[in-house]
């Protein structure tokens, strides 16, 4: 690290700064592909592994391919950062002050990552690759700061580009037979592309404004307000929907619902704090905080392949028509904490009150929760310090939805291109039945009963010496108060290929994460002979207990 710094009479400011780390990852790598440039490899020799009939055929035939067909080479796994930065302050009075920043980081190198063919697993071939690592982040920010006797304001603008240099990963399969063109394997049950491609981290830029308000209040109180604003935005262009010639669907741009990807996320954060002593001894605080996660991303009809698949002559399956959901959120957060210290050093007592609502698009539900603390400090002698604290929490779903998930496909119910009739639709059809059963909650969108205790130690025996003692018990109890639903639908049974009505109540038992408990101890030493030695010593554990019901059925 290079650090340069020039002024002059505290009137205005240069700093520059070079910053260099390496990360290395591995140094014992090796690899039987060859890297040819803008994310191409390939694999050496003419012919690749052309017989995978059981795992153990499949060991040998790769094994024996690598040994006898390729030639692995060492491969560099790590990266190295790059960072310059430079900023200009300018301060025309005591209070007031500017700034103008400007840092440029580059990343090179490379990292490992998997690359998969075929269609879901079991008919799927993988191999591991050296992913291209080559970045560069420009990040610009203009600040303003004004700080008065009895009012403050701040300002800043923040523009940030993240440009990566490889677009994609491109890579030759080894599993293919001996024409070249494609493989298919009777246990495997899939044919594939002779080649794999997949997009990289694209292109994106994000800004934020933000505002900072402060100001001295009567009766020793203050106001404080931030607001801000911010924009991500990504609009690299999509690659096909497969790399394979197989059919005109899959390798075609034409045939995407759009060429980019039209991405765009707004936020919106605005918080605002009170405090005030309305008493010796006493602090009252209250908050308000709102944030809103704005998905403008268009959504569109996708008809994609599953991994550089053979499509059939009939076309993509039901599960493979998806929209893509533009998930969004708000939420609402305020409460209420008070603090008194209590006389003859008996310590001080915490109350806190909180209250938070989540609107959710595209999820289950909505959810609101409230949560009750009490804390208490005390110092019962010049180097002991103890803390408590207790909270209970409930947290509600609002009319939980577990059919949301259907919103993700597109199709004609009554199509008859599937298999079905216009009776009964389509075979294999996602929305004939429940993708999660009925009496299924997700836990981060259900009702959740929380109970925790926290205890803390600091202890300071000698100058020389101090030592950091805590623990936590947390209980989650996650009962929705499930019900029995009456359910109709259609299972296609592939035996009879012929649809089987189904008409029966739920047993009405909440299936998920039902119950979880935490314990989290943890202790730590520091014992400092000199000035220039520390030692020091630290212990955790965690644990952790869950109780989960599932179900099964059959045709």
């Amino acid at each position: 690290t290079l650090t340069l710094r020039l002024g002059g009479s505290g009137k205005w400011g240069v700093e520059a700064e070079l910053d260099e780390t390496p990360h290395n990852l591995s140094e014992k790598a090796k690899t039987p592909y060859d890297y040819q440039g803008n994310g191409v490899y390939t694999v050496q020799g003419n012919a690749g592994i052309t017989s995978i009939t059981n795992p153990t055929g499949q060991f040998s035939s790769v094994a024996t391919f690598l040994n006898n067909t390729v030639v692995p080479h060492s491969t560099d796994l790590g990266t190295q950062r790059k960072n310059g930065k430079v900023a200009l302050t300018y301060t025309p009075t005591t209070a007031l002050k500017f700034r103008l920043a400007y840092s440029d980081e580059k990343k090179e190198g490379s990292q490992i990552t998997g690359a998969p063919l075929g269609s879901r697993p079991p008919n799927m071939v993988n191999v591991q690759l050296p992913e291209p690592v080559d970045y560069q982040t420009k990040d610009l920010k203009l600040e303003a700061e004004y700080n008065g006797k009895n009012f403050q304001v701040a300002a800043s603008h923040l523009v940030s580009d993240f440009v990566n240099n490889v677009d994609s990963l491109t890579w030759q399969s080894m599993f293919y037979g001996a024409t070249g063109v494609n493989d298919y394997n009777s246990t495997l049950g899939s044919t594939m592309s002779t080649s794999g491609k997949m997009a990289l981290a694209p292109d994106n830029r994000y800004q934020n404004t933000s505002l900072t308000l402060g100001i001295n209040l009567p009766l020793d109180s203050r106001l404080t307000a931030t607001a801000s604003v911010g924009t991500m935005k990504q609009n690299e262009e999509l690659l096909p929907y497969s790399t394979s010639a197989f059919t005109a669907l899959a390798g075609a741009p034409g045939s995407l619902p759009r060429s980019t990807a039209d991405a765009e996320i707004k936020t919106t954060r605005y918080n605002v704090e009170y405090s005030i002593n309305p008493i010796d001894s006493t602090n009252l605080h209250a908050f308000y905080r709102y944030y809103d996660l704005d998905n403008n991303t268009t959504q569109s009809q996708w008809e994609y392949e599953t991994a550089d698949t053979l499509v059939t002559s009939s076309g993509m399956g039901l599960n493979n028509r998806r929209i893509n959901l533009a998930y969004a959120y708000k939420k609402d957060n305020y409460g209420l904490d008070l603090s008194h210290t209590l006389p003859a050093r008996m310590g001080t007592v915490g109350l806190e009150y909180e209250k938070e609502k989540t609107d959710r698009d595209y999820r289950e539900a909505n959810t609101t929760e409230e949560t009750y603390k009490a804390s208490y400090r005390v110092k019962p002698l010049q180097w002991v310090s103890l803390k408590a604290k207790y909270l209970q929490g409930k947290r509600k779903a609002d009319n939980y939805n577990g059919g949301v998930t259907d919103q993700g496909y597109w199709y004609d119910e009554n199509s008859t291109s599937y298999g079905g009739t216009t009776a009964t639709g389509p075979k294999d059809n996602p929305l004939a039945f429940f993708g999660n059963s009925p009496d299924l909650r997700k836990s981060d969108v259900s009702d959740r009963g929380r109970k925790q205790w926290n205890f803390s130690a600091f202890l300071k025996p000698a100058s020389t010496v101090d030592m950091n003692l805590s623990y936590m018990q947390r209980k989650d109890d996650f009962d929705s108060g499930v019900s029995s639903t009456n359910v109709t639908g259609q299972w296609w049974n592939t035996t009879t290929s012929a649809y089987v009505p189904t008409n029966y109540n739920t047993l009405g038992q909440q299936l998920g994460l039902l119950e979880n408990k935490a314990n989290q101890y943890a202790a730590g030493l520091n014992y400092a002979p000199t000035e220039k030695v520390t030692l020091s010593a630290n212990y955790g554990r965690d644990e952790n207990e869950s109780l989960q019901r599932g179900t099964a059925a059959s045709e």
